[in-house]
């Protein structure tokens, strides 16, 4: 479904652009430095889905062509007390679903690969996904994320790890339903999602798919690779390990395409990172994989991988000794560095998938890392040349998200990053590039309004203390007024529940005071401004800029 058509009247489906500075440290103890990463200079978070509870366990994947596509995971939510049930429409895939959404020419795209329940007759979902009865019986506690790779005709493969083991989807041609299998059946099923880790996909130079994931049964782990067979999935073990008292369930595997054929990241909780590596062509038949230890004695939580045009892959992880860390190398020959300090995950808590990382890397070698950071509760991007040079990008609109994943365009220009919000339960989707080349889209469904500088309005000077209010997605005033070069508050009255805003006064595009970050109704926040020069000016809402703005007045 398109995010051009009116999909609900519910003002939860209120979609957001929101527009922040870029440059500058994060909080970590990367050293500060200018960040130069293709054309980037801004850092644009955007609400892609928050219809019921989605956004877990998501993953990106960038086609040849440089568009991103999210894939992640939906819930029905349980509405609060005394609050009445909001209608999912029709022209949205059902929930419980493994969704799918993509943008391109500034229109969100949103669909699945697989539903619980079948679209009622005459609705068609984008990616046409497949029915999968057993999605009925998906919590988050017992779902383990997704994954996504595009086939070279432009078709999304997706992977996810349920109750009852391991599923695969392979989308066909344009319209044509897509495909869903079992890859691997857990009996009886899972009421927790320890024991069978976060699977990933990859298609091989003939685009047959192929999957990993662990499991372990009584303590003993095996890492595993599957693809399709004369009768199914064929399964191979790759790899055994044995968990340890207070460690960490099975680990996310990570299965690339190299130039010298397969490989599988995964982590060994007595030994480390590792890979293991499909053995050469001409092989006898069911000759052993061959492994590398990449990292020594690390807790490898949230492990991701990344492989670059020459062949070099790239890990990321918790290193479990307060640190997240970036190896990089190829077979036999592995380097790490550190990319920040952290808080570590406790290996042996429930919750740890919000511990995520994500590594992406362009044509040209350049390296981007992101994190969970729990001390200050938001997503952490990094940025490079190489694995020894990155540089802290802002991420502003990142707090109270966690399980982040990570892509970027073949040429470098933009990179795509994805985050689950907590307090909305939603997925959000942030573009770091150029100001003018970054495509991301409007808020849905889009407003006839075109976001320009308003017209100076008939306002005089209120003081000090400006007031101003929001209600059905709408501010109460279009125009506002202070007086120049003395410092003023605005007192921000958000009487919209559920929904994101906040007030910002820019200078053309450029704000003011760094915008404040929105904040739920309903709520009462007060901003304090730094003086201003005399001039016509503009505010907005940074989360509906196309419909909640006006005319901001400084005058002598």
């Amino acid at each position: 479904m398109l995010a051009r058509i009116p999909a609900d009247v519910s003002k939860r489906i209120i979609l957001s652009l929101c527009a922040a500075a870029l440059m500058g440290a994060a909080c970590t103890t990367l050293p500060v430095a200018t960040v130069t990463y293709g054309q980037g200079t801004q850092f644009i978070p955007s609400v892609a889905d928050n219809l019921d509870n989605v956004g877990l366990g998501s993953a990106v994947a960038i086609d040849k062509d440089g568009v991103p596509y999210v894939s992640y995971l939906g819930f029905t939510e349980a509405p609060k007390k005394d609050a009445i049930p909001i209608p999912r429409p029709l022209l949205n895939p059902g929930v419980p679903a493994v969704l799918i959404t993509s943008v391109k020419s500034s229109v969100w795209t949103r669909g699945a690969a697989a539903v619980a329940q079948p679209a009622v007759a005459g609705i068609v979902w984008p990616y046409t996904p497949a029915t999968v009865k057993q999605l009925s019986g998906i919590l988050p506690s017992n779902t383990n994320g997704t994954d996504i790779v595009i086939g070279a005709d432009g078709a999304p493969h997706a992977v996810w790890t349920g109750p009852d083991g391991v599923w695969e989807t392979d989308a066909g041609a344009a319209g044509a339903p897509t495909v869903a299998s079992q890859v691997f059946a857990v009996n009886p099923g899972l009421s927790q999602a320890g024991p069978l880790g976060r699977p990933s996909i990859a298609l091989d130079a003939a685009g047959v798919p192929w999957v990993a994931f662990a499991t372990t049964t009584s303590g003993v782990g095996n890492v595993d690779v599957a693809t399709p067979g004369k009768h199914g999935w064929d399964v191979t073990t790759v790899a055994t390990f044995t968990l340890c008292g207070g460690c960490a369930q099975p680990g996310a595997t990570q299965v690339l395409e190299t130039p010298d054929g397969l490989e599988v990241a995964y982590v060994d909780p007595s030994a480390g990172v590792m890979v293991a590596h499909q053995p050469p062509a001409g092989t006898a038949p069911g000759a052993p994989w061959l492994t590398d230890t990449v990292a020594a004695k690390v807790a490898g939580v949230g492990l991701d991988a990344a492989i670059a045009k020459d062949g070099t892959t790239y890990l990321s992880y918790y290193t479990g000794k307060g640190t997240v860390e970036l190896a990089s190398g190829t077979s036999g020959a592995w380097s790490t560095a550190k990319v920040a300090a952290v808080t570590d995950p406790d290996p042996g808590a429930a919750g740890n998938a919000v511990w995520t990382t994500g590594a992406a890397v362009d044509d040209t070698g350049a390296v981007s890392v992101t994190w969970y950071d729990d001390a200050t509760r938001s997503v952490m991007l990094a940025s490079g040349a190489s694995a020894t040079a990155l540089a802290p990008v802002q991420t502003p609109g990142t707090l109270g998200g966690t399980n982040p994943a990570l892509g970027v365009s073949p040429d470098g220009s933009t990179t795509f990053l994805s985050w689950y919000d907590v307090s909305t339960t939603s997925l959000l989707v942030g573009v770091l590039g150029s100001a003018n080349g970054v495509e991301i889209a409007a808020p849905s469904p889009t407003p006839t309004a075109v976001a320009v500088q308003p017209t100076v309005a008939a306002c005089t000077s209120s003081g000090t203390t400006l007031k101003i209010s929001a209600l059905n997605v709408a501010f109460d005033k279009n125009c506002l007024a202070a007086t120049a070069g003395k410092p003023f508050k605005i007192v921000f009255d958000n009487k919209d529940a559920g929904i994101p805003h906040n007030v910002s006064v820019y200078d053309g595009t450029t704000a003011l005071y760094p915008p404040e970050t929105p904040q739920a109704g309903p709520s009462v926040v007060t901003y304090n401004v730094p003086a201003l020069n005399a001039g016509t000016y503009k505010f907005q809402c940074d989360v509906h800029p196309t419909t909640m703005f006006g005319t901001f007045i400084v005058a002598k």
